[in-house]
C-alpha cells in the first residue's frame, strides 16, 4: 500500500474528518490485511514514545487493530 494512505488516515484523524480517516484505515487493511497497530508502531521511524503513542492512537481511533 502507499505512504500516502497512511499520512492522510493520520490527518484525517488529528483535524477530521473522522469518516475520511477509518476510509483511509479500510483502504490500508483492504491493501495489506496484515497491517496492524503493532506492525505500526515497529515499523514507524519515530523515536520519541509520546508522538508514537499518539500516532497508534489516531490509527486506533480509525479502526486499525
Amino acid at each position: 500500500f502507499s505512504g500516502t494512505h497512511l499520512l492522510l488516515a493520520a490527518i484525517y484523524g488529528e483535524i477530521g474528518p473522522q469518516e475520511k480517516s477509518r476510509a483511509e484505515v479500510k483502504e490500508i487493511m483492504r491493501l495489506s490485511l496484515d497491517f496492524s497497530l503493532e506492525l505500526l508502531r515497529v515499523m514507524n521511524p519515530i523515536k520519541d514514545e509520546e508522538t508514537l503513542n499518539r500516532i497508534v492512537e489516531v490509527f486506533s481511533k480509525a479502526g486499525l487493530k
